[in-house]
């Protein structure tokens, strides 16, 4: 159960960085000055999500997800990009 949850959060990071970006809630540049806090807090979820307690399994979910914020960040920041690039 709680590797379905991973896995659901692991596929749904980069569109919902997208959808907040959209809104106007978070910017491609919040994303990228604060991607610290955004690690601590993956790093949060994946310590509760992970089957055991030990730190190989921590790790093998962290990683994962550290990808996913990482390339939400960089579509967020081609999508704004993209929009502030004038059409020809």
């Amino acid at each position: 159960m709680l590797f379905a949850v991973f896995l659901a959060l692991l596929f749904s990071l980069p569109p919902v960085m997208q959808l907040l970006e959209r809104k106007g809630i978070l910017s491609a540049e919040s994303y990228r000055v604060r991607w610290k806090i955004g690690v601590l807090v993956l790093a949060i979820a994946a310590m509760s999500l992970s089957p055991e307690g030990d730190p190989n399994s921590l790790v093998l979910m962290l990683v994962p997800l550290v990808g996913a914020y990482f390339v939400g960040a960089w579509l967020c920041k081609r999508r704004a990009a993209n929009r502030r690039a004038p059409s020809p």
